[in-house]
């Protein structure tokens, strides 16, 4: 299940989101409540890849195989587009959007840097502590 997450969080729509409203300097767990991420659902195909495509994307930054953090990324932009019902073309313009608004090299920098730092994973887990507090 947090595999399925870390997953949607690092995907290019969501980054999109995430992006448009916050301050890079400032990410914190209310982020949450703007994404519509569905539950996880072992039953569904989509979601299984998704965790997979985590936990390989978690190995290779483990090995510092940014070859292989590329490929997984452009996989898990696939498989949740599939999840969020964009077409290809959606998602080359969401992408886009992505790189125009960190600029080229911050937008590779970022996607490798929230990989590779998880990054991510502290906004989940500040997000887990606060729902489990309330």
């Amino acid at each position: 299940e947090a595999h399925y997450l870390c997953a949607l969080l690092n995907s290019s729509p969501a980054r999109l989101v995430v992006q448009s409203y916050t301050i890079s300097i400032s990410m914190n767990p209310h982020i949450m409540e703007n994404l519509a991420i569905p539950a996880y659902d072992a039953s569904s195909k989509t979601h299984r890849e998704l965790a997979a495509l985590s936990e390989t994307a978690h190995e290779a930054a483990a090995r510092d195989d940014r070859g292989a953090i590329l490929k997984v990324e452009e996989q898990v932009d696939a498989q949740a587009s599939l999840l969020w019902g964009l077409s290809t073309q959606e998602l080359a313009e969401v992408q886009s959007s992505l790189r125009d608004l960190t600029g080229p090299a911050a937008y590779e920098w970022d996607k490798a840097r929230a990989s590779l730092e998880g990054a991510v994973v502290s906004v989940v887990d500040e997000y887990i502590e606060e729902k489990e507090q309330q």
